[in-house]
C-alpha cells in the first residue's frame, strides 16, 4: 500500500492534490487604508486583547493576539485614533466573522459602527448565543469617510484583524458520578 504513495507511486498525485480545484484554504478578503501617514488605529480593547500601535501600511495582522468571548454575553470594545498633525473625524466599524465563511457579510456580523469621531469611541455588542463556538476572526476598520464595506480599500485610515475564541454560555452540570471507585 505504501509504495502506491510514494514518488513514482500510482496515487502519489493525491498527497497534493487540492480534491476537485481550488485551493485548500479560502482567504479572507482584502481590506487596506491607502496610507496611514496622517491617521491610523493607536488602541484597540477588547475584553483581554489591550493592542496599542503607531500605524502599519494600511493593514495589520494581529490575529496572533486574542481574547474568549462567551456565548451570549455582552462586551464593550475601546476603540482609539492617532495622528501625526491635526485630527480629523474618523468612522470605525468592527465585524466578527461568527460562522468563519471568511468574509463579514452575514447578517449580526458588523457588531459596532461608531458616528464620526477624533477621539476614543466605545461600544457594546452581544455574542449571539447560538454561536458555534472555536476561534474567528474580528476585524477592525478606521476610516476618515464613512465604510461602506468589510472589504476593499479606501483612501485614508487602516485595517486590523485579530482573533476572538467563543465560549459556550452558561454554566452546565454534570453532576459527581456515583458509585464508581479506584484502587
Amino acid at each position: 500500500m505504501r509504495a502506491l504513495f510514494v514518488t513514482g507511486g500510482a496515487k502519489a498525485s493525491l498527497l497534493t492534490s487540492n480534491g476537485c480545484g481550488g485551493t485548500t484554504t479560502p482567504a479572507y478578503c482584502t481590506a487596506n487604508g491607502g496610507t496611514t501617514q496622517y491617521e491610523w488605529i493607536n488602541v484597540v480593547t477588547l475584553n483581554t486583547i489591550n493592542n496599542t500601535t503607531t500605524g502599519s501600511s494600511g493593514y495589520a495582522d494581529y490575529t496572533a493576539l486574542s481574547t474568549s468571548l462567551t456565548a451570549g454575553s455582552a462586551y464593550t470594545i475601546s476603540l482609539k485614533p492617532a495622528y501625526s498633525g491635526s485630527a480629523y473625524p474618523e468612522y470605525f466599524k468592527v465585524y466578527i466573522d461568527y460562522n468563519n465563511d471568511k468574509d463579514f457579510t452575514d447578517v449580526g456580523e458588523n457588531v459596532f459602527t461608531s458616528v464620526a469621531t477624533s477621539a476614543t469611541i466605545s461600544g457594546s455588542f452581544t455574542i449571539p448565543a447560538a454561536t458555534i463556538v472555536g476561534t474567528k476572526r474580528m476585524r477592525v476598520l478606521m476610516s476618515d469617510a464613512a465604510i461602506a464595506s468589510s472589504c476593499g480599500t479606501f483612501s485614508y485610515g487602516e485595517v486590523e484583524d485579530y482573533s476572538v475564541n467563543i465560549t459556550a454560555g452558561g454554566t452546565s452540570s454534570c453532576g459527581t458520578p456515583a458509585g464508581l471507585t479506584a484502587s
